[in-house]
């Protein structure tokens, strides 16, 4: 049955008004309040956690603690708006954490045997990861 209002319309509307086009709207939230500040919080838990790792192998207990649930929050808030780098920037940590742990217990390294693979695998993710926010923080100011 073809409607009378026109093609625009969804079929067999009774509650469309006549002679109104039907035009769907999706509202998307293009930016989400929080989505800068959890950005630098996880940008200054990264670099924090990079320059204890330097000082101390055993502080990456603290801070893979610490990243997973930044990196979480800015998921969830690059998620709520469709930032699709910021998904990427905010899973990074947690994955990061858990590959850090996963080479570990799989290599059986101590202290001392994972202070230079693991020192060099955060040192590139620190500067990856401020190569992604510096821009993610520029396209999506407040």
């Amino acid at each position: 049955m073809k409607s009378p209002v026109g093609d625009d319309a969804p079929p067999d509307n009774p509650y469309q008004a006549p002679g109104i086009p039907y035009e769907p709207t999706i509202e998307v939230a293009t930016k989400h309040p929080w989505l800068l500040p959890t950005v630098f919080l996880q940008t200054f838990a990264v670099m924090i956690g990079v320059s204890l790792a330097w000082v101390s192998i055993e502080s990456i207990i603290f801070t893979g603690a610490l990243f997973a649930p930044t990196g979480l929050l800015v998921t969830a808030c690059a998620l709520r708006c469709g930032n699709q780098i910021g998904i990427i920037y905010g899973l990074s940590a947690p994955l990061l954490s858990l590959a850090v742990f996963i080479l570990i217990n799989y290599n059986g390294w101590s202290p001392h045997g994972a202070y230079w693979p693991v020192n060099s695998i955060l040192s590139a993710y620190g500067f990856l990861a401020l190569s992604i926010a510096i821009p993610l923080t520029l396209q999506n100011p407040k």
